[in-house]
Parts: C-alpha cells; sequence; structure tokens
C-alpha cells in the first residue's frame, strides 16, 4: 500500500483481539485461535496467534512477520471502522461500564431529561449571573470594596442556611429523594428568577441576593444529598461510584452547552427586561419540565409510607406484591400524597392526641402487652371522618416490628371499609379486634421475603420518620 496509511497503521500498539472458532469444511476437527495484530516502526506487522493443537488439544504459540502492509492494514480498518465503534467510546465516558447490564431499567429514561434539565438550567443562570453582576455595580457606587463585600456576605449567608437545611431534614433525603430532587430543581429556577430581578432594585442588592442565595445553597443541597439515593437505585452491580463519576460527566458536559447557550442568548439579549425576562423563563420551564420527567423514571426500591400504602393496597385488593417498576412510574412527588391507608395511619404522634379513659387504656396495654407497639382507634379523625389508627411504637421495638404494626394497621383500615357499620370509628375498632388482621411474626417474617423476592430492599425503611417511642412504666 501506499506510505501515506502506515503512519496510521503503526500508530495502533494493540489493534484487536479475535476469538474465534475456525469450523473446517472438511472432516478435520475445530480448533481454536485467539489472533493479534501488532504494528511496528519499522514498517513489518507481527502477527501473533494461539493455535489449538489437534494432536493434543494445547495451544501453540505461531509468530509471523510481514512487511506486506496492504493486506494486514485492510483487516485493520474492519475492525477500527466496525459500525458503532466511535459511538461505544464516546459514550463508555458518560454511561456506566458494562453499560446497560450494570445499571437497572430506566436509566435512559432518567439521564436524558437530567442532561436536558442541566443544560436549560445553566443557560437560565448565565442570564441570572449577569444580572446579578449588573446589580452589583449599580448597587455598590461603582466602589469595588463595597461590591466584593456584598458579594462575599450573601454567599456566607447562603452557606449558613445550607447547614442549618441540612441538619432538619435529616433521613428525609434518603426516604423521598424524588420529592426533594424535583422541589430542588424548582428552587434553583425560583431564586435564578429572583436573581434576575436584583437590577430593579439595585440598592437593596445585598437582602435580595443574600435571599436567594440561601434559596440556592438549599437546592444545590436538597439535590446533591437526593441524588445519591436516586443513584443507588439504578447501580445493579455495587457500582454506586462508577454511576456517580459517569453522572457528573454528564452534568459537567451538559453544563458546558447550557452555559454557551447561555452566554449566546444573553449577549444577544442584552440588559432589556423586555424580553430577558420571557427568554429567562422559557428556558426555566423547560429545566423544570426536564426536571420533572427525568424524576418519573426513578424507581425506588425502599420502603417509605407511600410505597408501603400501594403495596399493602395491591396486597389487599388484588392479592399481589408489586415491584419498584410497577409503583414508580406512579408515585407522587409532585404535591402531597393522600394514601388510602398512609393518611389515616399516625406513627408515634404525641401522647398529648391519646383520648382515652384510664380504664380502656388499661385494656389496651393488656392487649398488646406481648407487642412492641400499641394500635389505637381515633374516631372521626381520619380522611373523611372515616376514622383513624394510631401507632404507638415501644422503645425496644424492632424495624420488623414496625413493618408488623403498619401491616396490623393496613388490614385493619381495609376491613373497616368494607363494613356496613355506618359509624367509622365502631367499624375500625371491630376491625382491629379481629384475630385474622393482626398478623404473627412468622407471618411477617413470609411477607419481607415476599417483598426482597419482588425486588424491595427491607434491611432498613423509612417507615419511622417520628422515632418518639413510649416507654410503659408499671407500679
Amino acid at each position: 500500500g501506499g506510505t501515506a496509511d502506515c503512519p496510521w497503521a503503526m500508530s495502533l500498539l494493540v489493534l484487536r483481539g479475535l476469538v474465534r472458532r475456525c469450523v473446517s469444511t472438511s472432516s478435520t476437527p475445530t480448533t481454536l485461535a485467539i489472533q493479534q495484530w501488532r504494528a511496528h516502526d519499522n514498517g513489518h506487522v507481527t502477527m501473533v496467534k494461539l493455535v489449538e493443537s489437534q494432536d493434543n488439544g494445547k495451544l501453540e504459540v505461531v509468530v509471523q512477520q510481514t512487511n506486506k502492509l496492504q493486506k494486514t492494514k485492510e483487516k485493520i480498518r474492519t475492525a477500527v471502522t466496525e459500525p458503532g465503534t466511535y459511538t461505544k467510546q464516546l459514550l463508555s465516558a458518560f454511561l456506566p461500564k458494562d453499560y446497560p447490564d450494570s445499571v437497572h431499567p430506566g436509566y435512559l429514561d432518567y439521564i436524558k431529561p437530567q442532561a436536558a434539565q442541566a443544560v436549560f438550567g445553566s443557560a437560565a443562570g448565565v442570564m441570572s449571573m449577569q444580572s446579578l453582576l449588573y446589580a452589583v455595580g449599580l448597587g455598590a457606587g461603582a466602589i469595588p470594596l463595597a461590591a466584593a463585600l456584598n458579594w462575599v456576605i450573601k454567599d456566607g449567608l447562603g452557606q449558613l442556611g445550607a447547614i442549618v437545611f441540612a441538619s432538619r431534614i435529616n433521613n428525609r433525603f434518603d426516604s423521598n429523594p424524588k420529592f426533594w430532587r424535583f422541589r430542588a430543581g424548582v428552587g434553583l429556577d425560583l431564586c435564578a428568577f429572583i436573581e434576575l430581578l436584583t437590577p430593579l432594585a439595585a440598592t437593596y442588592f445585598l437582602p435580595i441576593a443574600a435571599v436567594a442565595n440561601v434559596g440556592k445553597n438549599l437546592s444545590w443541597l436538597a439535590s446533591s444529598a437526593s441524588r445519591a439515593a436516586i443513584h443507588r437505585s439504578f447501580a445493579k452491580r455495587q457500582n454506586l461510584a462508577d454511576l456517580t463519576a459517569k453522572t457528573g460527566s454528564q452534568m459537567i458536559a451538559s453544563s458546558l452547552v447550557g452555559t454557551a447557550i447561555g452566554v449566546a442568548v444573553s449577549s444577544w439579549v442584552g440588559h432589556s427586561f423586555e424580553t430577558l425576562v420571557p427568554v429567562f423563563l422559557c428556558f426555566a420551564s423547560a429545566s423544570i419540565y426536564a426536571n420533572y420527567r427525568a424524576c418519573k423514571a426513578v424507581n425506588m426500591d425502599t420502603l417509605d409510607p407511600q410505597r408501603f400504602d400501594r403495596i399493602m393496597l395491591s396486597l389487599l385488593n388484588e392479592n399481589r406484591i408489586p415491584t419498584p417498576f410497577d409503583i414508580g412510574p406512579e408515585e407522587t412527588f409532585v404535591g402531597t400524597y393522600s394514601g388510602v391507608f398512609s393518611s389515616r395511619i399516625k406513627l408515634n404522634p404525641p401522647l398529648s392526641s391519646l383520648d382515652i379513659s384510664m380504664d380502656n387504656l388499661r385494656q389496651l396495654l393488656n392487649r398488646y402487652q406481648n407487642e412492641k407497639y400499641i394500635l389505637h382507634v381515633s374516631a372521626g379523625k381520619g380522611r373523611e371522618g372515616e376514622g383513624e389508627i394510631s401507632i404507638f411504637m415501644k422503645e425496644e421495638a424492632t424495624s420488623e416490628d414496625v413493618v408488623k404494626a403498619w401491616v396490623q394497621a393496613a388490614k385493619t383500615l381495609h376491613q373497616a371499609d368494607r363494613s356496613t357499620s355506618a359509624v367509622a370509628s365502631v367499624a375500625v375498632e371491630s376491625a382491629q379486634q379481629n384475630d385474622a388482621n393482626h398478623p404473627s411474626r412468622e407471618q411477617i417474617g413470609t411477607f419481607l421475603s415476599s417483598l426482597r423476592d419482588h425486588g424491595w430492599y427491607t434491611e432498613n425503611h423509612f417507615l419511622e420518620d417520628n422515632e418518639s417511642r413510649i416507654r410503659i412504666i408499671q407500679n
């Protein structure tokens, strides 16, 4: 071949390992061969072949050298220009190793709108930052020191607010990450809009920018914290670190694209609010919608009140246990979920809400003396006056006891809803005394095992958000 192709061929150190079984058309037995082509600077090409010997079945090494590059390079081109090779190499920088086998279904449906959200959000962020810089110059009277001081103070207040926020939320990021992820995205766009409006009141730059920065720091914190739980739901081979790293690459690339779009649009719009605000609202609306689509694609496998409510509803009405992929698309994360059972089950409410006589309290304690919890029926306080059940967990209760209490409460309410009694509290109290609604520890063990078989994670759950447990003292 021509010399122009030689540098290209020689620059490939290891071109490809080809593993194939060579089936002869004659009666000779099938042999196994592994070939490796290697180009050298002197123009020669070495072919190393491992061949299965037909005599003893062992592998023999055969080394061949040639300076006839044309035939070799045809094989090189075939290997290197295989359809999809360049695309796969590019995607390997943004997708977890061994994708799609290394992640759960729905991962691509999650990262595509998430990348779109990063693009639109970054574009909107450029425009809000431009307004901030314009406002700090006006509000500080063009004094660089005052402008810098205002900027530092607003950042400090924002970080302080994030610390306080994180201390109050605790593990709710893990229990309902879709809820917090969506609100974080909306919060970022809302705070960016506040920053966009700062030039309208430049003399009040510090309080306005500080409020916006506190909101952005809270949103960033909620976004990063909830993203960890979402990534874990997609990790299939204990590859959380790889998945997180690739998601970071996706966000960086998307943000760069969004920043470029934002700079281009911002230079075109300038400081005209008549065009700046509508364009920003278009970017923000697209970002919120993409965030919604991304959260919709997440299927959490942990148990929280909403998911457990849906599981029990399906089990009691259809006699089947749904999988996380059944519940995920139907999960409520934009508004407040009002479940059939969870809205009427109060776990560890204040003892002051226990409206009961001393005699009835003693009967209640005797009824649950062998359990790690107490169930109490409250008349007419539930959804539409249907009555509710308060669960008081004892201080020695385990995670399994919490599940058992929830199952009993759900079965009790389910039977009460099907009762013909005109008084809801009477129906609930009657259902509570039915032993069929009181599961044994063996039944709960079987139930948890079935949950695991259907893809649910049961080692830890988030059914008990308030751990204000009770201690019974008898003198």
